[in-house]
């Protein structure tokens, strides 16, 4: 039989479990590096015993919430860790988001600005595929809790923070076609939310610089495109014509979004800063493939062409 790493009570599912984890847990943090096997075994006893307990047993979030142990976690995860940690903590977050079901449970969780400091760290998430699949799915959960009645815990109206859509935004434009289909999915999911404040948040600070950033990063796909196609490299235009008929997909759905102002700023900003600017630009002053003084801000003229082809027919 294994030896366990953390102490194990009569009953497994029990506050008496959860005390023997709360210890484990306290301890390991003096020493993250060297008692991670630890703290990552109490990470899973954790989760499993207040989920638990959230339907069978009150007193486990009692004692979860007594000892502040959702603080202790934003303090563990914030703070320098090894990888296996940051991917232990945000896939327990991301399962109490989905799985807690009692609104105090919940409520709980997204209170104090805990969860928004955590997803607000900047997490290695470029060197680890793993922690970036925990960390998108911890927003998706969160995303899926965003209703009227719980915006108040997600954004600080004051200051005009929204870490969960500005998280979003940093990622609707990744490389990998599942977090960016995430991302973009999140965004679409935080508009329609039906919320006076969150909706004058979108409209009148966050959405004008999302929109140019979206714009600029189609153009510059579309110039990417040309280049490949001048280059011969052509596995890598055919992902760069999906991506762009994804994109535009993507806006569509914002254009169809009639209960905000959102379908106007978008489709002007796409219009002057994309159509105009560099696709009709390009018609008038065509380029054929033979030209080898082609600018960088221009497209060839048939890129150009299929390029609003495709625009139109989205």
């Amino acid at each position: 039989m294994p030896k366990h790493l953390v102490p194990r009570a009569k009953q497994r599912m029990s506050v008496t479990q959860l005390r023997l984890v709360w210890t484990a847990l306290q301890e390991s943090k003096q020493d993250v590096v060297q008692h991670q096997d630890v703290l990552l075994e109490a990470l899973q006893l954790l989760v499993e015993i207040v989920v638990w307990g959230d339907q069978n047993e009150p007193l486990t979030f009692d004692f979860f919430m007594e000892n502040d142990i959702l603080t202790f976690m934003r303090d563990l995860l914030c703070s320098e860790a090894p990888l296996s940690v940051y991917r232990a903590g945000l896939q327990v977050l991301g399962i109490f988001m989905e799985s807690l079901s009692k609104p105090t449970s919940v409520w709980y969780l997204l209170s104090n600005n805990l969860i928004n400091d955590i997803i607000s760290y900047q997490f290695p998430l470029e060197q680890d595929e793993e922690l970036l699949g925990y960390y998108v799915s911890l927003l998706k959960m969160l995303a899926i809790r965003l209703t009227p009645d719980t915006v108040l815990f997600f954004m600080n109206e004051h200051q005009a923070d929204f870490p969960l859509y500005d998280q979003a935004v940093k990622l609707v434009d990744h490389r990998d076609v599942m977090v960016r289909t995430a991302a973009r999915n999140l965004t679409l999911m935080i508009f329609q939310v039906n919320d006076p404040t969150l909706q004058a948040f979108v409209r009148e600070i966050a959405a004008a610089d999302f929109f140019t950033a979206l714009v600029k990063a189609t153009a510059k796909q579309s110039l990417r495109l040309n280049q490949a196609l001048l280059e011969e490299e052509h596995g890598l235009a055919t992902g760069l014509i999906a991506e762009h008929l994804d994109t535009f997909q993507y806006m569509n759905d914002i254009l169809q979004m009639t209960h905000l102002a959102l379908p106007d700023m978008l489709r002007q900003c796409v219009l002057d800063q994309l159509i105009l600017a560099l696709y009709c630009a390009s018609l008038s002053r065509p380029v054929l493939v033979e030209d080898s003084e082609l600018p960088d801000e221009l497209l060839m003229l048939p890129v150009a062409l299929f390029l609003l082809a495709q625009v139109a027919n989205v």
